[in-house]
């Protein structure tokens, strides 16, 4: 979905697409820098850094490599607030890598499709991109008249597929964070297929 994914402005001179040492690994996996750094979300990244002469020249060779680069782009107050600045574009990498969204887009319908009336569809997703997207599906599974307001009368005969068991994310609660800290960002969500 080209919504899925914003596009910065600034993305459209090559100088900024473009990164020493990462053009192999864009031929590889067919990666472009800025698919990289409009998934990780990472702000500092946008602000014109990554795409000065000197960074441009930079070979990028080992994560080592990638992490100067990051590290170089955020401010020294922000290098303290907060993780480690090149956790989202590691993050980032992987997903992209992994094909983590089109493998999410193409396994919600099918498990859906397969699961029989009143059955139930659980999806935990762990960061917001997939969160976005499980939500996205739902709602599309669980509405039903897709004519516009103004109409008096419903023309398009679409009848809800399923309802939502779950209205908001589920979120893990202080106690389960403190046992496993790793769940801090796992949202929960449940829909019910309906009859056929």
């Amino acid at each position: 979905d080209p919504g899925l994914i914003p596009r910065a402005p600034w993305l459209a001179d090559p100088a900024y697409t473009t990164v020493k040492g990462m053009e192999p690994l864009a031929a590889r996996y067919g990666l472009l820098v800025d698919n990289l750094l409009d998934l990780s979300h990472e702000t500092y990244l946008h602000g014109g850094y990554i795409g000065t002469p000197e960074v441009a020249e930079t070979p990028i060779t080992t994560t080592g490599d990638l992490v100067e680069v990051i590290r170089g782009a955020v401010p020294t107050p922000a290098l303290f607030a907060g993780g480690h600045p090149a956790r989202r574009v590691f993050q980032a990498l992987r997903i992209v890598v992994n094909d983590e969204l089109g493998i999410l887009e193409q396994g919600l319908p099918r498990a859906f499709d397969i699961l029989r009336p009143g059955g139930r569809l659980a999806v935990i997703s762990f960061q917001s991109l997939e969160d976005r997207m499980v939500k996205r599906f739902m709602r599309e599974r669980t509405r039903g008249c897709i004519c516009p307001p103004d109409m008096p009368v419903c023309g398009c005969g679409k009848l809800p597929e399923g309802r939502m068991i779950t209205p908001r994310a589920v979120k893990s609660v202080t106690a389960e964070i403190a046992r496993n800290p790793r769940c801090h960002s796992a949202r929960l969500r449940v829909i019910e297929k309906g009859d056929a």
